[in-house]
């Protein structure tokens, strides 16, 4: 009958339309767009940051430290203007960074939570900004100090929330690789900032 007829042509239409969908939604999960690799770049600025601020003072110690240290190039002066750290000073300038870390770790779980990943990332980034300005900007350990720590802040709050925000964003067939995005945009900020500092001795050195 013409209504049994109409029926199965629903039904077939109904399982095409089915099919087209579960075909567009595996491809839309399991296929990265390229929106997707470039919130990827730009959330892997974090730990970079992380990376960079972390071995920043390893070859910055000469040129801020009162004194030679034994085995240095006593020749390399500090930056104009700025009044030279103690040993003990130095210690805590570069110690504040992983205390400031404890702090922003936690303050990076609930402010992700209350205004979002993407924002949490933006706070982090401007946290990272405020201290490297202030750090350039100091003349003595009573500026120097507070912008390290600050950085620390900035530093915990985006390795925690960059972290969560690859595992939410990530494909099934990019989940498991983009732990290893993380760890070598760290490693690259360490990299970065050794041969920063090298690169600026050698520059002192030759009297550029």
């Amino acid at each position: 009958p013409p209504a049994e007829a109409l029926l199965d042509q629903t039904r077939r239409n109904e399982t095409a339309a089915q099919e087209s969908f579960d075909v567009e939604s595996w491809s839309s999960v399991n296929f990265a767009s390229s929106h997707l690799y470039v919130a990827i770049v730009v959330c892997s600025v974090s730990p970079l940051l992380y990376g960079f601020s972390l071995c920043f003072t390893s070859p910055a110690q000469n040129s801020m430290v009162e004194g030679s240290v034994k085995g240095w190039d006593p020749q390399v002066l500090p930056p104009s203007g700025l009044t030279t750290l103690t040993a003990a000073q130095f210690t805590v300038y570069a110690a504040l960074l992983n205390l400031g870390a404890l702090v922003g770790a936690f303050a990076g779980s609930s402010l992700m939570d209350r205004i979002g990943r993407r924002k949490a990332l933006g706070a982090s980034a401007a946290l990272h900004a405020a201290g490297w300005v202030a750090g350039g900007l100091a003349t003595g350990p009573a500026l120097l100090l507070p912008s390290r720590a600050l950085l620390g802040v900035a530093v915990g709050m985006g390795s925690s929330v960059s972290l969560c925000y690859l595992g939410e964003i990530a494909t099934p067939r990019l989940r498991s690789s983009l732990g290893l995005v993380n760890q070598l945009s760290l490693t690259a900020g360490m990299l970065l900032a050794n041969v920063a500092g090298n690169y600026s001795c050698l520059a002192v050195e030759a009297g550029q």
